[in-house]
């Protein structure tokens, strides 16, 4: 019995590259260990009196905030619950394109629901607010 080589089916192929393509998107973005939605200033109000400068969102792709969406996070380092992001914005908080824009931080998970910000006045600890609006 002669076997010869056949190419692969275009079926085939068309899979693995899906396959291959969903991989690196998904390791475009921190996949933080924490709950979609928004998050407040811990030291600013409750929930229902957070100031926009007091909200972070997160929406499974990166940290953004009132005056920034269409963000995308990714995990620099990651040394126990601690993490050095790279996140880049390309929206206003309302949507609106912008030049997309860096930055760096440093944040630790304190839960699925809390976590902090190492900042230049000190850490910032938020917990999701589940009924912001």
């Amino acid at each position: 019995m002669l076997l010869t080589h056949r190419p692969p089916r275009a079926c085939c192929r068309k899979t693995a590259l899906f396959v291959a393509g969903m991989s690196l998107a998904a390791a475009a973005y921190a996949a933080l260990p924490l709950r979609v939605g928004t998050y407040g200033d811990t030291q600013i109000a409750e929930c229902e009196n957070v100031p926009n400068a007091g909200i972070v969102t997160y929406d499974g792709h990166g940290l953004g905030g009132a005056h920034s969406s269409h963000c995308v996070s990714t995990i620099l380092k990651r040394t126990g619950n601690e993490y050095d992001l790279s996140t880049t914005c390309s929206a206003l908080g309302d949507g609106t394109p912008v030049k997309p824009e860096t930055f760096t931080e440093k944040i630790r998970i304190l839960s699925p629901e809390r976590f902090s910000r190492q900042r230049s006045q000190g850490v910032e600890t938020y917990r999701l607010c589940p009924n912001f609006k």
